[in-house]
């Protein structure tokens, strides 16, 4: 059987599912279309190189790893933009339950700029995922209101909130709900430096790690682009992956 989940070079994963690829909402800020664009001029896919959402039937059904990782679920779009149809998420999520219901030692990770098109059927689907992480990506506060629907949709204890890339202070996004776990990036590639933006991620850091706080998770690139930013790489402990033990994230 071909090979559809590969390992990722994503520092907070092990490996990505791309059954779908596009988007139409058009972000200033959008990692995902470089990718399908660059995709799809090596793949010879138009649609991949137009970032029009379409499924890939050859990525089903899905070949998950055996040992315990994290797969980052359609990197290369957004399932709740514009132009996919229920059809497509429900054809997703059936290979989540299926891996569940394996009982793989697997946690899924889909990032997501529309969570207020998230479905009560989606919601159901999220109910028999038990290790489905479901996050949003804001660049500051005027962003607040993605996260404000992620909690509306998605239960409290699996939400993610990815500031990729953190552009303001974070003060006014959470509001007293508190994701389970935070990613901090910069905009890349890196152009520059900035020690504002190394202060507030210090101040971050410092205001929800540690002890009983949310897991961080400080992306590589930040401590280039912002300097004295502290290397803070965790995962929630309610995980199935466990970057110190030797044997896990294989194919």
């Amino acid at each position: 059987m071909r090979k559809t989940v590969r390992k990722t070079a994503v520092e907070w994963a092990t490996h990505h599912w791309s059954p779908l690829i596009g988007c139409s909402t058009g972000c200033v800020y959008c990692f995902a279309r470089a990718y399908g664009r660059r995709f799809g001029a090596s793949q010879g896919c138009q649609q991949c190189a137009d970032f029009v959402p379409h499924l890939h039937e050859n990525e089903f059904p899905a070949t998950w790893p055996t040992n315990p990782s994290v797969v980052f679920v359609v990197p290369r779009g957004d399932l709740w933009s514009a132009g996919v149809p229920q059809e497509w998420r429900d054809r997703v999520f059936v290979q989540l339950r299926k891996a569940f219901r394996e009982d793989r030692p697997l946690d899924f990770v889909i990032l997501t700029k529309r969570p207020q098109e998230i479905t009560a059927k989606d919601r159901r689907w999220f109910v028999d995922c038990w290790s489905l992480w479901v996050g949003v990506s804001v660049t500051g506060p005027e962003d607040a209101w993605r996260y404000r629907a992620l909690c509306e949709a998605v239960p409290a204890g699996r939400r993610l909130l990815s500031m990729e890339p953190l552009l303001e202070r974070t003060h006014g996004i959470c509001e007293g709900e508190y994701p389970a776990w935070a990613i901090i990036g910069p905009q890349t590639p890196v152009m520059h430096t900035d020690h504002e933006m190394s202060a507030i991620v210090r101040y971050t850091v410092e205001l929800w790690g540690g002890p009983g706080g949310i897991p961080v998770f400080v992306k590589p690139a930040a401590q280039k682009a912002w300097p004295g930013v502290p290397l803070v790489q965790e995962w929630p402990d309610s995980m199935y992956y466990k970057p110190a033990a030797s044997g896990q994230g294989g194919d």
